[in-house]
């Protein structure tokens, strides 16, 4: 990513933030998740980064440092049963 197209996209990311004020954030791209990811912390929100759901890794189980074999739809299944306030 370009630096100026890194800089707009946090601009963006905590423009809406703040503006929407979401009570959690999931991002449906690792690579959109390690750029998020800082941004959406630093705000004090839950933050998950799920693979894309057209990737095989949200319906195949890949390795994750967390926990260990996952699949992608299940780190979102989990994320929102640990952090969805009603």
């Amino acid at each position: 990513m370009v630096q100026q197209d890194h800089e707009v996209a946090n601009e963006v990311l905590r423009w809406f933030i703040e503006c929407y004020k979401p009570e959690l954030v999931v991002t449906a791209s690792r690579l959109a998740g390690g750029y998020a990811g800082d941004i959406v912390r630093e705000c004090n929100l839950p933050f998950e980064s799920v693979p894309h759901p057209s990737s095989p890794a949200f319906n195949r189980p890949f390795y994750n440092s967390r926990s260990h074999t996952v699949r992608g739809r299940e780190l979102f299944q989990n994320f929102l049963k640990d952090h969805w306030v009603n």
